[in-house]
């Protein structure tokens, strides 16, 4: 997948920082902080754990956002929720039915987990 753009990275680091992505801003290999015209102190360098973590969620979110529009594009027609619960309802019953799983289940109840 394609890496994101540093302008991308930045804002997930401030979004992560909960401050305003106008604020921050790399110069050389190093993210630094403004307020007004001062820069305040930095938030990481290009390259760190902290860095590359911003730039794996950005990846993962722009993978999210291209498969909710995929679904969203899907010309098929959606399956109520009643329908798809009527289904998983059956299928767990049909699981617990099959020999020593309600065993299992209610070690469980009685363990508290």
């Amino acid at each position: 997948m394609k890496q994101p753009s540093e302008m991308d990275v930045l804002k997930q680091l401030a979004f992560d920082q909960g401050i305003d992505s106008g604020r921050l801003f790399v110069s050389g290999d190093v993210v630094y902080v403004m307020t007004g015209e001062d820069v305040t102190g930095t938030v990481c360098a290009v390259g760190t754990p902290f860095w590359c973590s911003a730039v794996a969620v950005c990846i993962e979110n722009k993978r999210l956002a291209g498969e909710i529009q995929d679904a969203i594009n899907d010309p098929r027609p959606s399956v109520p929720h009643d329908e798809v619960m009527t289904r998983m309802d059956g299928q767990i019953a049909d699981a617990l039915a099959m020999p020593g799983i309600a065993d299992i289940s209610n070690e469980d109840e009685t363990r508290g987990d």
